[in-house]
């Protein structure tokens, strides 16, 4: 099992909502002139080669963007299998939230912000959530009963030591 050489804190975790919140507002704000498809994919090639490149992932940016665009690559096939994996996850989880918002229009962003932690870390407690959105106990609780009464979330086993599923069959 790979262990990563850093540890995910909530001042991490609180940073990267911060940075997503910042950019729904940039995106909220520009409207039809949001940036174009290739401006998008660009950035999404920097960002899965930066987060891979914390893994001690060697590729290098053309690397990636080579793997991306489908051509062969000569590295280690395990970091060529990394890159695959990330784009497909990223397309998948891109996808997922756009049917969910579009799905649950009027559904605030901050409940969104609370399903995008979950994914990444299913295990998050609530008090956690508080913490990494600087949110009241309160508001996340409430968060988190709107994300369980629309069906997309549901906690499996105890408050203490279970973890969150998310039902992907909306």
């Amino acid at each position: 099992m790979y262990i990563p050489p850093f540890n995910i804190t909530s001042k991490i975790m609180s940073l990267v909502s911060e940075i997503s919140e910042q950019v729904g507002i940039v995106i909220t704000r520009l409207g039809n002139n949001a940036p174009s498809p290739q401006l998008r994919k660009k950035n999404q090639i920097r960002t899965i080669h930066s987060s891979l490149a914390i893994e001690q992932n060697t590729l290098s940016l053309k690397q990636v963007t080579d793997i991306i665009d489908g051509k062969h690559v000569l590295g280690a096939p395990d970091e060529i299998q990394e890159v695959k994996i990330t784009e497909v996850q990223d397309k998948v989880q891109d996808k997922m939230q756009d049917k969910m918002q579009d799905k649950f229009p009027g559904v605030p962003q901050a409940v969104w912000n609370v399903l995008d932690i979950i994914q990444h870390n299913p295990k998050v407690r609530a008090i956690d959530i508080c913490e990494i959105m600087n949110l009241k106990e309160r508001q996340v609780y409430k968060h988190l009963s709107l994300l369980k009464s629309l069906g997309l979330i549901v906690r499996i086993g105890s408050n203490k030591t279970g973890y969150w599923k998310i039902m992907t069959e909306q």
